[in-house]
């Protein structure tokens, strides 16, 4: 689902002191560097102005290739250049430039490449796993599922390719045969599909040749593997109500039809709702432009509001995705989406920040509600 519902301190001339600038690593090991804001290469503060957006371009490089490039967890717009480099181009508002922008460039094969640069002027480069540690625990919320994916029904070729292709997806894991999948790839030819548990199609991927549908497979199981986690996302310790419907009370919504929620909270708080869709691309479907992003406890509130804009509407991919819904006691500033949808490390990351009390480092009270649906023809 999506809108349609897809089945689917700031950098500023007043730094402490100029940036240093970057270094180009050896080529062979690949590279993120960045060319606008001119102050983060050390060059001035040309693009940095205090309360706006600011534009951030550059290049990344690896001798297998970039296949995509992200500005704090969201997918930019990228091109190859002439000397083989790929341009990223992206915007960043005020907001987002009072924590850590994190520059990460996907190579084909190998691990990403990270440039992180700090509201303090640091900056930290290198292999992802480096220089950021993987997401903290939200006090024992946090839940690791890994992705069982069965592979059963392609060829061997092709199962082989695909199952040596895992240990570049962390969380992702081959199903034993006769054990229960969270998905599963089939195909003969030059496209296979991917099902999910109540067998429709989430994806089909274009596979020439086994080496090709493998990776291009890859990028589809991290996107499931994300809204899994999500999905998988238990509620803290110390929580309190909160109710998610649709009216009528059937999640079940056929192609086209138009989708409302409903939503009551038992505490005042920052509501926002997170849609897993059919397809596992993830997307915020509340609040948006003018929609108050708190509720008031005890009241129902209707989700979109109706008074602001139109209903959802059901789209494909066909089968089961889900809602979630997070009520926190500061806002959850989730970087937009581009448009592979947003990371499910963004989202967790924005719930760390927004629950965690930055003057105690003391964690929050906050609620969560999932809400299964199912689009049909």
């Amino acid at each position: 689902m999506t809108r349609t519902m897809r089945g689917a301190l700031l950098l500023a001339a007043a730094l402490a002191g100029p940036a240093a600038a970057q270094d180009i690593p050896d080529a062979s090991e690949g590279y993120v560097m960045v060319t606008e804001p001119r102050a983060w290469m050390g060059e001035g503060t040309r693009g940095i102005v205090r309360g706006r957006a600011v534009r951030v371009e550059g290049r990344a490089y690896h001798a297998s290739g970039i296949r995509q490039v992200s500005i704090n967890g969201s997918p930019v717009t990228v091109r190859r250049d002439s000397t083989g480099a790929t341009r990223f181009y992206g915007r960043l508002s005020a907001a987002e430039l009072e924590r850590d922008v994190e520059i990460v460039a996907y190579p084909r094969e190998g691990e990403p490449i990270a440039r992180i640069h700090g509201p303090d002027g640091s900056v930290r480069y290198g292999a992802l796993s480096q220089v950021k540690p993987a997401v903290a625990p939200l006090a024992g919320a946090e839940v690791s599922s890994a992705l069982q994916v069965s592979l059963q029904a392609l060829p061997p070729d092709a199962r082989r390719a695909v199952a040596a292709s895992f240990g570049g997806v962390p969380g992702v894991r081959e199903a034993a045969p006769g054990t229960q999948a969270h998905l599963a790839v089939a195909g003969s030819g030059a496209q296979w599909v991917v099902l999910g548990r109540d067998g429709s199609v989430r994806h089909r991927v274009e596979a020439p040749s086994p080496a090709e549908g493998a990776a291009a497979l890859r990028y589809v199981l991290e996107q499931e593997r994300g809204a899994l986690q999500l999905e998988a996302l238990a509620p803290p310790r110390e929580t309190f109500g909160v109710e998610l419907s649709v009216p009528g009370g059937e999640a079940r919504f056929r192609v086209g039809e138009w989708i409302q929620f409903q939503a009551r909270v038992a505490r005042q708080g920052y509501f926002t709702l997170v849609d897993l869709g059919t397809d596992g691309t993830i997307s915020v479907l509340y609040p948006l432009d003018g929609e108050s992003p708190q509720l008031a406890p005890d009241r129902p509130a209707t989700i979109p509001d109706p008074e602001i804009r139109e209903p959802l509407q059901a789209a494909e991919p066909f089968g089961r995705g889900a809602v979630r819904a997070f009520v926190t006691p500061r806002p959850l500033v989730i970087s937009p989406a581009g448009g592979g949808g947003i990371p499910a490390e963004s989202v967790l990351r924005a719930l760390r920040e927004a629950t965690t009390d930055p003057a105690t480092g003391r964690a929050l009270p906050w609620a969560t509600a999932l809400l299964e649906y199912h689009i049909v023809p």
